[in-house]
């Protein structure tokens, strides 16, 4: 009980992805859940996933190697103990994304989601790798599953989801419309986030808007390169270019 008690706690740190100390700190506390209940799947699930995110994070590299076979373990001893259960497939998949396995990744994700269509962590997941693969309405769709779950104030991801692929589908308002919810919300933020609502507001042509939100964005990730953390995640580069040409236009308007 101990064990799963932890997890869960766990579970609900692992947004923003792009935190990569926040990435460390869960997968630390994973390997506690571990040593509680060495029987227990959800553990070793959990590991995976944060394992997943620090590859994600982590420059092409013996480093990243090792994260990755880490990750390719956990998950696997998550799916001996529990073969069936959702978050072990979740898990899974995840893995597989961090490996830039999109297709595979989106096969066994879309399992996962249909072994349980009302939880927000697997529809997280879920949505993040549609939206991560370019399948944006399936992002959308999955994420509007989650934020009609009726819980708010748990750190889930979904209405960041749900805006990031209402961007890429051309719906700037309604982008912008689910980003300042998350933010009322108190839902995980990234600099990423920021980006996707700067981007939207130039797109509707709110310029001012843009260069303000631009500014609030350097101010609170100095030292995000956006760009290449979408780029490390993102299978299409065109995918990323929608984003950033804007962002590189707001920029050089600032130096």
């Amino acid at each position: 009980m101990q064990a799963m008690n932890l997890a869960n706690q766990a579970r609900s740190m692992m947004f923003p992805i792009f935190d990569a100390p926040r990435q460390q700190l869960v997968a630390e506390v994973f390997r506690r859940v571990i040593e509680l209940g060495p029987d227990y799947h959800g553990g070793y699930a959990g590991a995976a996933q944060a394992l997943g995110n620090l590859a994600i994070l982590t420059p092409p590299g013996s480093e990243k190697n090792a994260l990755l076979d880490e990750a390719v373990t956990m998950a696997d001893q998550a799916r001996r103990l529990a073969p069936t259960d959702p978050w072990a497939q979740s898990a899974q998949a995840w893995v597989k994304f961090a490996n830039r396995e999109f297709d595979e990744a989106m096969r066994i994700s879309t399992r996962a989601a249909t072994l349980a269509p009302d939880d927000e962590h697997v529809l997280d997941i879920h949505g993040s790798i549609a939206l991560f693969s370019g399948h944006f309405a399936e992002a959308a769709s999955s994420a509007a599953k989650a934020m009609n779950g009726g819980r708010s104030n748990q750190r889930f991801a979904n209405r960041n989801i749900f805006g990031a692929a209402n961007f890429h589908l051309g719906n700037y308002e309604k982008s912008l419309a689910s980003f300042s919810a998350a933010a009322e919300y108190g839902d995980p933020i990234s600099a990423p986030s920021f980006a996707y609502q700067t981007a939207a507001l130039y797109e509707l042509g709110n310029t001012k808007e843009a260069a303000r939100k631009y500014v609030e964005l350097r101010k609170s990730w100095p030292d995000a390169d956006v760009g290449k953390m979408l780029a490390g995640i993102f299978r299409d580069p065109s995918h990323v270019e929608k984003v950033m040409r804007n962002i590189r236009i707001l920029d050089n308007k600032s130096d």
